[in-house]
């Protein structure tokens, strides 16, 4: 066996820590879309399923789509801490679960979260270096624009509103450890693929490489 064989042997024969990667960006920047490439392309990542307090729509499944509970369980599973993050939306509430995030992240999976700033944020500070956080911009003020009508969702007052939002939103490009220019799916899908590789490789997502280094110091002791 050579030395190069030795090493692969140990890469592949341990396993590593998941991370959590959110997708954010400006709204029409395609997070969604590349946020179900990922899933379809790479191994061993998935997306965040959330609790909420929403009435369950025809054809979802519960614990697939959602975890589904009344307003009282879920406040009172916040009051225990059972989320790393909640927010509130049209009278209807949305969480986490943390523990759910944290079995995933030790058995070596990575999640997908498709989250505003203020989730973001609380993600970061509940769970520190495990969040991996991109920041998403078209390539220019009039693709962005062409984006958001293309969706064919849009009213010309709430494509207003959109817009507003989206000059409000840009502002807080700083706060993520990644931007991207989206200009074409396929060579953004391409560095978020190369990000998951190298953060993979990051020393706390390693945990074998602690005892493997203590055997090795050891064994020039002897």
């Amino acid at each position: 066996m050579t030395e190069l064989d030795n090493i692969n042997d140990v890469f592949t024969q341990n396993k590593f820590r998941g991370m959590v990667l959110v997708l954010d960006g400006l709204l029409g920047g395609g997070k969604t879309t590349l946020a179900r490439l990922l899933t379809q392309t790479e191994k061993h990542i998935n997306f965040s399923i959330s609790a909420t307090t929403r009435p369950k729509r025809e054809g979802e499944v519960d614990g697939l789509n959602y975890h589904f509970m009344t307003k009282e369980e879920f406040l009172q599973k916040k009051e225990e801490g059972y989320f790393l993050e909640t927010t509130e939306r049209l009278g209807n509430y949305y969480g986490t679960p943390k523990q759910q995030v944290e079995d995933a992240l030790a058995n070596g999976e990575d999640i997908i979260f498709d989250i505003d700033y203020v989730g973001t944020r609380e993600l970061k500070k509940q769970m520190g270096e495990d969040v991996i956080s991109v920041f998403l911009v078209p390539p220019s003020y009039e693709v962005l624009k062409q984006r958001l009508w293309d969706r064919g969702s849009e009213t010309e007052e709430s494509f207003k509103v959109r817009m507003k939002q989206n000059a409000e939103y840009l502002k807080l490009w700083e706060e993520y450890d990644y931007i991207f220019i989206n200009d074409t799916l396929q060579d953004t899908l391409r560095r978020l693929q190369q990000i998951l590789r190298a953060e993979r490789l990051k020393r706390h997502r390693q945990p074998w490489l602690e005892p493997f280094v203590t055997n090795f110091t050891a064994e020039f002791e002897d």
